[in-house]
């Protein structure tokens, strides 16, 4: 009659809610400055918007990586299934 597929593993993450980008609201300050500046001596008119740039980014190189998602695992296992 038909043939009988193997469920796909997939949790939709759409809905577990918006992922928060770091450092977004410091590179867009500073993206902004040049827009301001005309992308002209912007070295020295947009160093105070660098350095927070530089700081969150070094702030967030310290932090601990994150663990693989539930994403991860599923299809992880699935390959292994397939074996």
């Amino acid at each position: 009659m038909g043939t009988t597929k193997d469920p796909k593993l997939w949790i939709n993450t759409k809905k577990l809610g918006k992922k928060i980008i770091p450092c977004n609201d410091e590179m867009l300050a500073l993206l902004a400055c040049f827009k301001k500046c005309d992308f002209v001596g912007t070295e020295s008119k947009c160093a105070a918007e660098r350095k927070k740039l530089d700081a969150c980014l070094m702030f967030q190189a310290k932090q601990p990586k994150k663990k693989n998602t539930i994403n991860f695992h599923l299809q992880r296992l699935a390959r292994a299934a397939r074996r």
